[in-house]
């Protein structure tokens, strides 16, 4: 506790109060706290990603959707079952204000990036969460065989394995993994390859240059 209560004012100092906010260039940060030029001059990328300048009023009105889920799920007064309307309405919604059609101008899915996306991604995995862990906890205590095999596996599937393979299998086709007898050499695929295997193992991804090997397994 002690160390914490000597911490914490030398943190906010490095953090927030000899930080340096506003600049042109690094030449700015002449103070002995954090530069955060790099943030502060980037952050619409941060929050917009590439979505267009002339439509980030439909990511702005996303956002505020999003963020009308708190209050109503603490006001009591509102009935639930419009709130479970809302609910169940909002990631339709909010993809429709983002990837556009009827009426609005589309954007490429390429376009998104950021806050945006892990905002959109939050609501949709916040919603679909409840009601599909609780059909699979009803799966596996299921009395027919294969609905409950097929719940055991997948559930054990998702606890077992890494997220970060999760995501590499995900973005990437299964031939982004050059095979031991493909001697061609792809140092773009190996490299993807490199970064999920020092992901899991915790090590640099300078400690093993992949795209320089003959095979990256």
């Amino acid at each position: 506790m002690a160390r914490l209560v000597w911490f914490t004012p030398l943190a906010l100092d490095w953090l927030l109060f000899s930080a340096t906010f506003v600049g042109d260039s690094k030449a700015g940060c002449v103070g002995g706290g954090a530069c955060w030029l790099p943030v502060t001059q980037r952050i619409e990328l941060f929050v917009y990603g590439f979505y267009p300048d002339t439509e980030i009023w439909r990511v702005n009105i996303a956002f505020g959707l999003a963020a009308a889920i708190l209050p109503l799920l603490y006001i009591k007064q509102i009935d639930r079952r419009w709130v479970l309307g809302y609910l169940i309405v909002l990631p339709f919604l909010m993809w429709w204000l983002l990837k556009g059609g009827i009426g609005l101008p589309e954007v490429s899915s390429t376009k998104f990036a950021g806050i945006l996306v892990t905002v959109f991604l939050g609501v949709i995995g916040m919603l679909f969460a409840l009601p599909m862990g609780i059909l699979l906890a009803l799966g596996r205590r299921s009395n027919k065989p294969v609905i409950k095999l097929l719940s055991v596996l997948y559930i054990e599937l998702v606890r077992s394995v890494p997220v970060i393979t999760l995501l590499f299998m995900a973005s990437h086709d299964p031939t982004a993994i050059p095979r031991r007898d493909d001697h061609r050499h792809f140092p773009a695929r190996a490299d993807r390859v490199d970064y999920v295997h020092c992901g899991l193992y915790g090590r640099n991804h300078s400690w093993r240059p992949a795209g320089h090997a003959k095979w990256a397994i």
